[in-house]
């Protein structure tokens, strides 16, 4: 078997060598620019909701903002917990975490 000398104390096989160039040459070679390019055409798809009517007529959806409001009973019993003279040596964060603990 043929070695390649690193030094006077070291010697390398030549298959690692050659084991060594081929693996950096796949890695340069997956490295390369493809030169495929989209047209604009095919750079700007988007998906589309195309009412097929299997499903039936799209049902009116909640917003956001119906979703974070809350009623104003939701309003008074948050309020009513908050400003109870039972919790007010209680840090506020922690009153805020012991009525969500409370809701659930």
């Amino acid at each position: 078997m043929a070695m390649a000398t690193m030094n006077n104390t070291q010697t390398i096989p030549s298959n690692v060598w050659l084991l060594a160039c081929m693996l950096l040459m796949l890695l340069c070679a997956g490295c390369q620019h493809s030169g495929i390019t989209l047209s604009d055409e095919e750079s700007n798809l988007s998906l589309t909701h195309k009412n097929t009517g299997s499903f039936g007529p799209r049902p009116d959806l909640p917003t956001a903002d119906d979703i974070h409001r809350l009623t104003p009973a939701q309003q008074q019993d948050f309020l009513t917990f908050m400003n109870n003279p039972r919790y007010q040596n209680t840090n506020p964060n922690s009153r805020l975490g012991n009525y969500i603990t409370q809701v659930r």
